[in-house]
C-alpha cells in the first residue's frame, strides 16, 4: 500500500477531490478494487496511468469511461481497435484525445483512414510531425 493510500484509509472522510484522487498514480487499481465504498470517479479511474489492458480485461464488470480511457497512455492502437472502437461504441470515442494520445503514430493514422482523427490534436500529439498533418491532413 502507498503511503498515499495509507492517508485516504486513515481520513477518508476528509475533504478529497475524487476526481484527483481516482487518477492519482500513487492509487493501484486493486486498491481501487479493494475499496468499493470510496466515491471513486470512473471516469478519472479509466485514464489513470496505473490501469493497463489486463486490468480492464480482467475487470470488465468496472464501469469504465470510454473518454477517459481514450486519455490512458497505457494502451495502445490495437487495444482500442479490439476492444474501444466498435460498431456500437464508435460514437462515443473521444476522437480529439485519441489523436493527441501518446502511442498514436503517423503509421496509425495511414492504416486508419476512416477513423475521425482530428488534426488539431494530431498536431499536438508527439510522434505527429507538422509536415505529416500538413501532407497528409489534406487527403483525409
Amino acid at each position: 500500500m502507498s503511503p498515499f493510500e495509507e492517508l485516504i484509509i486513515a481520513y477518508p472522510s476528509a475533504p478529497w477531490n475524487w476526481s484527483l484522487v481516482s487518477t492519482n498514480p500513487s492509487v493501484s487499481f486493486q486498491f481501487i478494487l479493494d475499496h468499493p465504498e470510496l466515491p471513486w470517479k470512473p471516469q478519472y479511474v479509466s485514464r489513470n496511468i496505473n490501469i493497463n489492458e489486463s486490468d480492464i480485461l480482467s475487470n470488465l464488470e468496472y464501469p469504465w469511461d470510454i473518454t477517459g480511457l481514450c486519455m490512458n497512455q497505457n494502451l495502445s492502437l490495437s487495444f482500442y481497435n479490439k476492444y474501444i472502437i466498435q460498431p456500437d461504441e464508435v460514437q462515443r470515442v473521444d476522437w480529439h484525445l485519441l489523436s493527441a494520445h501518446s502511442s498514436i503514430t503517423m503509421i496509425d493514422v495511414i492504416n486508419n483512414p476512416k477513423y475521425e482523427w482530428d488534426d488539431r490534436y494530431l498536431s499536438a500529439n508527439p510522434n505527429i510531425t507538422s509536415n505529416f498533418i500538413l501532407n497528409e491532413g489534406k487527403d483525409r
